[in-house]
């Protein structure tokens, strides 16, 4: 056979005959394997997270359930935070591949399908483009027998699937998401964060006010950065302005920003979410407020902002790069 070299398409570089067939043989041997392997985005696609998480806990070993599995009543299953580990153990390196393949669904089955390339690409930034397999998970209570509640965290995510199980919450109970996209410290009109256009929405709502209105709703200083933001009091006080003052169309930019805070997320808990405000009085029992504190580039396009009412607490801190703090359900102060 003539043994000169040729080039290969599929192959990417010049090749005998000889080494053709050792590629072609491997790529057979390859697809018989892959064609054995559980294709669990086809398998999973339309059970429901909750029904996962059930899947999830039995296929756990009991050296695994030492390091992620916890009574109900542990005090972890409440926390929520910015960058945390709930366990130490991470997605990538200690579940096995079928096990990560559940959990990778009940992700995509707890946010909006329109979202999951969104989602990826912020996992993706915020952890040196290792993604997904980065992040953690806990599992609380015993999904098989009564309560329990699913917990994913890491930089930026704090996520929850209970099954309804967090009586008076939405989401299982507190969240958090964020994104860094381009470096520690964004410019002012973050280029490739994925939640910016949240905050352009809200800034919206700010430019169509009058002079007056600005005064109430522009405060000096932001609340801290963290979980104490997100206290929902029943009764107020609320600092900012309340949304009943503000005109029809005004109102109308408010729930467009409301509908772009919650579209993340599944529809399931966007309407639970929705449930829980309409409960303490809809958009009208709301107040918005916007910080003076860290504007980017003094653009007066204010980086920090909130919505809060009597069931409802969302705190968006856009500076020096998105952390959003979310709490929606009956009051907890």
């Amino acid at each position: 056979m003539d043994e000169k070299k040729k080039f290969c398409p599929d192959c990417g570089e010049h090749v005998t005959r000889r080494d053709f067939m050792k590629v072609a043989a491997g790529t057979a041997a390859a697809a018989a394997v892959a064609a054995k392997s559980p294709v669990w985005a086809s398998t999973w696609r339309d059970v429901k997270p909750e029904e996962l998480v059930k899947k999830f806990a039995e296929t756990l070993t009991d050296k695994q359930k030492e390091k992620v599995a916890f009574g109900w009543d542990h005090k972890l299953r409440t926390k929520v935070s910015n960058n945390w580990k709930i366990v130490e153990p991470e997605i990538g390196t200690f579940f096995t591949g079928d096990q990560q393949q559940i959990l990778k669904d009940i992700f995509k089955g707890l946010v909006s399908p329109d979202w999951h390339e969104r989602w990826q690409k912020q996992m993706k930034d915020d952890n040196d483009g290792a993604g997904f397999e980065k992040y953690h998970v806990a599992l609380f209570g015993e999904p098989a027998k009564g309560k329990y509640e699913w917990v994913m965290t890491g930089r930026h995510v704090t996520m929850r699937c209970d099954g309804d199980s967090t009586e008076g919450t939405a989401f299982g109970g507190p969240i958090f998401y964020g994104h860094a996209a381009e470096g520690f410290n964004e410019k002012a009109n973050h280029p490739g964060n994925i939640f910016w256009p949240q905050a352009i929405a809200a800034n919206e709502v700010y430019k169509a006010m009058d002079g007056k209105q600005r005064e109430k709703a522009l405060l000096d200083k932001a609340p801290g950065d963290d979980d104490k933001s997100i206290v929902i009091k029943a009764n107020g006080p609320y600092a900012g302005i309340a949304v009943a003052e503000l005109s029809k169309d005004q109102k109308a930019l408010v729930e467009k920003t409301m509908k772009m805070l919650l579209e993340p997320y599944r529809a399931t808990d966007v309407e639970e979410a929705m449930k829980f405000i309409n409960e303490g009085g809809g958009v009208d029992k709301l107040w918005l407020s916007f910080y003076k504190e860290e504007d980017i580039g003094n653009d007066e396009v204010w980086d920090r902002w909130a919505l809060r009412g009597p069931t409802l607490s969302w705190y968006f801190r856009g500076s020096p790069h998105v952390h959003t703090w979310v709490n929606v359900g009956k009051p907890t102060a």
